[in-house]
């Protein structure tokens, strides 16, 4: 159930105490009495600019995922012919090894 906050005289809505106390117990973060006015005013200003942008018209723009216009380059992934490595070669700068393979911490 989404609470309502109530609207001040600038113009944007007011988180409440009580709210920020929620949040910070979500976020699982302690605030002091004067840090829960500070954020209360901090936190109500950024919903007041998410209010903003939503009554920005966007009917007419076209959806992207970026708008640089840029695009992937692939190549085929093809071994180059006479760069074949031995497996006493690929070891040869491994830090430690055993068995003729990479010896690594077990990872758990």
């Amino acid at each position: 159930m989404q609470q309502k906050v109530c609207d001040n005289n600038q113009g944007f809505m007011k988180l409440t105490r009580k709210q920020v106390k929620k949040i910070a117990h979500l976020a699982q973060i302690k605030l002091t009495p004067e840090e829960i006015s500070e954020f209360q005013e901090h936190l109500s200003e950024i919903l007041s600019y998410v209010r903003q942008m939503q009554e920005i018209d966007t009917d007419y723009v076209q959806p992207t995922a970026q708008v640089s216009g840029l695009v992937n380059v692939f190549r085929n992934d093809t071994g180059q012919k006479g760069q074949r490595l031995s497996q006493k070669e690929v070891l040869a700068n491994a830090p430690d090894q055993k068995d003729g393979y990479f010896k690594v911490k077990p990872v758990l």
